[in-house]
């Protein structure tokens, strides 16, 4: 971050490396955005860069260099986990159920019922411990869902609800 002086010949790969270089865990390196002093805007690939650097490009001077936050992909899971929790996956990261769980600790197998997966759409999907468990299940996940690992001999949330207002 900041304004550094130009040079001749300057490229990008220079301009990161005298910044210090890119947090890779923060830093979307696909959507980079050079835009220079007529306001022409050129996206590039900065992590093919850095993997290929015979592909590394001039700076004109007065440009700036734009790069942008990583979009956050995280699910949530609770219930019948071992660290119920919100759950991050970096960009390369395949998102699936299991990858999910498994990064809460697992299932607490012995007090598991089945898994309950919310979508940000509203659609709501039951899966058994017994397909999770055997791989019969590869599901993917979307950023904002969430997994609930219902316990055994306990309702659901929303059921729960539906009791109470019931007996009022």
């Amino acid at each position: 971050p900041g304004e550094m002086r130009y040079y001749e010949g300057m490229r990008l790969l220079d301009v990161i490396a005298k910044v210090g270089g890119v947090r890779e865990d923060t830093a979307d390196m696909t959507a980079v955005k050079l835009i220079g002093l007529d306001n022409e805007v050129i996206e590039v690939d900065l992590q093919d860069i850095i993997e290929h650097p015979q592909k590394d490009i001039k700076i004109a001077r007065g440009t700036m260099i734009l790069i942008p936050k990583l979009k956050r992909r995280f699910v949530y899971v609770s219930g019948e986990v071992l660290y119920p929790r919100m759950v991050n996956f970096m960009k390369e990261e395949e998102m699936t159920l299991k990858n999910a769980i498994a990064k809460c600790g697992g299932v607490l197998t012995d007090n598991a019922k089945e898994i309950r997966l919310d979508r940000t759409t509203g659609e709501s999907t039951m899966i058994s411990i017994d397909n999770f468990l055997s791989d019969r299940e590869s599901i993917t996940v979307e950023p904002g869902d969430f997994i609930y690992v219902v316990p055994k001999n306990r309702l659901l949330p929303k059921e729960r609800m539906k009791i109470i207002m019931e007996k009022r």
